[in-house]
């Protein structure tokens, strides 16, 4: 396997792991805490070890999946307006 196909499987991958809880849930045998992270860690190991590629990159698109994960995990979170539950930016009072 070429170093390019090698970080476009692992990098698609990750984005297949990001669209998972929008398909119809299914057992998987990695689910559980950290069941994600833990499939791309163990295919990019295998990745490196057969020296597909090397660690800096699979530490690069682990960190750009946890940011992901990060960004979509705080976009989840319900908020009534753009200023917080209450409508107004923290600290002031309404008038």
């Amino acid at each position: 396997m070429n170093r390019e196909g090698a970080e476009i499987f692992l990098r698609l991958l990750a984005e297949a792991e990001l669209r998972g809880p929008m398909v119809p849930a299914r057992p998987q045998p990695w689910a559980g805490p950290g069941g994600r992270a833990a499939r791309l860690t163990a295919v990019g190991q295998a990745l490196t070890a057969v020296h597909a590629l090397d660690a800096e990159t699979v530490e690069d698109i682990l960190a750009d999946f946890d940011l992901a994960v990060g960004l979509r995990q705080r976009a989840d979170r319900p908020t009534s307006g753009p200023f917080g539950a209450a409508g107004f930016l923290p600290g002031r009072r309404g008038r």
